[in-house]
């Protein structure tokens, strides 16, 4: 581009706004947040892994309610399965 180039010239790309991951409907997994598998979905555990997985968060959480919206993620993933 040269100096002389007015922005109202810019490509029709550059006019476009970019696509922002937040404006999109797509659900946003939920992430298992500890040791090796951190980072994994829990979409991608079976029924067995996320109930014991649910019990060492409960331990984590202790009688507090920080975990609680993991647990309740995990809660939610073994009721869409229907107990499978």
């Amino acid at each position: 581009m040269s100096p002389t180039e007015r922005l109202d010239e810019y490509p029709e790309v550059f006019r476009r706004p970019d696509p922002m991951p937040w404006d999109s409907d797509a659900p946003v997994p939920v992430l298992w947040q500890f040791g090796e598998r951190a980072g994994t979905p829990l979409t991608d555990f079976n029924s067995r892994a996320l109930v014991r997985m649910r019990g060492e968060v409960e331990r984590r959480n202790g009688k507090g309610s920080y975990f609680a919206p993991l647990i309740q993620a995990i809660d939610d993933e073994l009721f869409s399965r229907g107990g499978l």
